[in-house]
């Protein structure tokens, strides 16, 4: 990395002008500022697209801003523009507070041309992460958990001030796992099932992001021995589990699971299972759950495997949290397990990638997209993705304009490919798929990704030479003001 340190002189009548010098960290082998004609260096509150101080800067003048208000909630833009006024660069700071007595530290404004993916810091000196877990907090920074049967570790990427750190105690090691916060307001989460050589754990893990793992929790009760379940967040807290490959004990066969449990955390901070929730319409393996809304909480099921294993069920199904129980759903355009899914504003969700049974090939990857449309209760079929782009093994983030990156994954070739993807809904309701110049700054696979503070994408890990490394995606401004 290369940091550039300019100077905020915020000031306020009556009081000594304090100095705020955040870093400009631009990615190594990149030069963000060689096609600009001018940098325009704002600050605005959270959320807000005015500016209450703005100032524009040819090359070889010092980045500097005065009038500053003492407040909170302000953020640094700094947006590098062509001759023609078009935004080739751009990076923002996480939110600062200027209202106290106590200056922050030198926060960092990840500075680089839009649209593109750079390495940047390693995430710690780590066995290779594939298969990891990840979720970004509520202070903007992002925790990566594990990574198959070796790595017990947990990071926590700060972008505050660009640096990784370890969370102690460890984890447990385990690939097949999923993880959901519990929306206690202390970013702790669950981590749920997997596989621990050949046999599904037979516990829970409370997550605590900083101070590691608060309770390990064994499921005397009958809870879910699993890989391949799926999990979400439910509206008012708790974790929703469904289906899987369950193992009644280390000796028994994996068996697809109809089953569903929902966790809560107690009085006192025990992880309380709760009691009456409905079995889902089929047994499933590798399903997604995506809640719908934030407000009734209504989840959507989609995909997995047959009881028998032999195919993908075809039908979805919706969770109804004032009853508990489970309905049948539509039939998805394209049956599938172990797939993407993904809720966009206007009531849609994105399915993306997995794998079905084809009667001549056997198991294949599934490169048609589809869209499931709340409004009609019906699944709508998109575009395929092209042979380079990963089907499987990709991540799908929502981005702050409501875009979604598809990043990386298994091409139709077999391979971790660095391609990389944005797909929309635009204003007339078509979904466009659009390939993102430049692709990845490594290929990868089975790696984990989150959004940070600034609206950049952390992603971490993968298979074969990216296990060790992290990349940042920079989006465009939209949407990260």
């Amino acid at each position: 990395m290369r940091w550039i340190v300019i100077s905020w002189l915020a000031c306020a009548c009556g009081q000594d002008a304090p100095v705020l010098r955040p870093f400009i960290e631009v990615p190594d082998g990149t030069d963000p500022y060689a096609p600009l004609e001018d940098v325009e260096l704002s600050v605005a509150r959270r959320g807000e697209t005015t500016a209450i101080v703005a100032a524009s800067f040819r090359p070889g003048q010092t980045l500097a801003l005065s009038d500053v208000p003492f407040d909170d909630d302000l953020v640094v833009h700094m947006s590098g523009h062509d001759r023609g006024g078009s935004e080739l660069a751009y990076g923002r700071t996480c939110p600062v507070d200027l209202s106290g007595a106590t200056l922050p530290g030198d926060p960092h404004l990840y500075f680089a041309s839009v649209l593109t993916s750079a390495l940047t810091v390693p995430p710690a000196a780590d066995p290779v992460r594939e298969d990891a877990l990840a979720y970004s907090l509520s202070d903007g920074s992002a925790l990566f958990i594990g990574g198959g049967d070796l790595v017990d570790t947990a990071v926590r990427f700060r972008p505050l001030d660009g640096t990784f750190e370890r969370l102690i105690p460890t984890v447990a090691a385990r690939h097949g796992a999923v993880v959901a916060p519990v929306a206690d307001g202390d970013d702790r989460a669950l981590v749920v099932g997997g596989i621990q050589g050949t046999d599904a754990v037979d516990f829970l893990e409370l997550l605590n992001p900083t101070a590691g793992i608060d309770q390990q929790v064994q499921l005397i009760f009958g809870g879910p021995h699993t890989a391949e379940q799926a999990a979400v967040t439910l509206v008012g807290g708790g974790v929703l589990v469904t289906g899987g490959s369950t193992q009644a004990d280390p000796t028994s066969t994996f068996v697809p699971s109809a089953a569903a449990w929902i966790f809560r955390l107690g009085q006192f901070g025990s992880v309380d299972l709760i009691d009456g929730v409905g079995s889902l319409t089929a047994a499933r393996v590798g399903a997604s759950l995506t809640r719908l809304d934030d407000e009734v909480g209504v989840v959507l099921l989609t995909g997995g495997r047959t009881a028998d294993g032999s195919d993908a069920v075809p039908s979805s199904e919706w969770f109804i949290p004032a009853t508990r129980t489970f309905e049948a759903g539509p039939e998805m355009r394209t049956p599938r397990w172990g797939h993407q899914a993904v809720r966009l504003r206007g009531g849609y969700v994105l399915i993306v990638g997995g794998f079905r049974k084809d009667a001549v090939d056997g198991i294949v990857p599934v490169t048609a997209l589809e869209l499931y449309d709340r409004s009609r209760a019906q699944f709508m079929p998109l575009v395929d993705l092209p042979e380079t782009a990963g089907a499987n093994g990709l991540t799908a983030t929502v981005l702050p304009d409501d875009s979604v990156l598809l990043a990386g994954g298994i091409d139709a070739a077999g391979q971790a490919t660095e391609t990389a993807w944005l797909g929309r809904i635009d204003e007339a309701g078509a979904f466009q798929l659009t390939p993102v110049p430049g692709g990845l700054a490594q290929a990868r696979a089975g790696h984990a990704a989150a959004v940070l503070c600034d609206g950049t994408v952390l992603l971490v890990g993968g298979t074969d030479a990216a296990a060790t490394t992290s990349e940042r995606f920079n989006p465009p401004s939209s949407g990260r003001r």
